[in-house]
């Protein structure tokens, strides 16, 4: 009797953990902003949509996009890192650059340069 008892209890522990972490795990998974956009050689890149801003520079009297971009570098023989950067795109003549980089370990903490 205890037997079936302690079953049936493990079984209805179970289902109540899935039901609260299932959808927690799945919020968490669709809470990430960043897209993917592309693959090199090196691993995927993808951009933050939350961060996209547009403006303009006075300095080079040009319109401006501001998107973080993060690159995963996890290729076979590579060190396992990701890159987020923040880049400056001037769509009109088709170039950026960055200003703010960070590169984090696999397990997720900052590297030190």
């Amino acid at each position: 009797m205890k037997g079936k008892y302690f079953i049936t209890t493990g079984i209805v522990l179970i289902l109540i953990f899935g039901a609260i972490l299932i959808p927690q795990l799945m919020e968490n998974n669709n809470s990430d902003d960043f897209i993917f956009v592309a693959e090199d050689s090196l691993g995927p890149w993808y951009f933050d949509k939350s961060s996209i801003e547009e403006r303009y520079d006075q300095v080079e009297g040009i319109s401006v996009i501001d998107v973080w971009v993060k690159h995963d570098i996890d290729q076979e023989g590579n060190i396992c890192v990701r890159d987020e950067l923040l880049w400056h795109i001037d769509p009109a003549q088709m170039r950026y650059k960055f200003s703010d980089a960070f590169a984090f370990d696999e397990a997720g903490y900052l590297i030190e340069a």
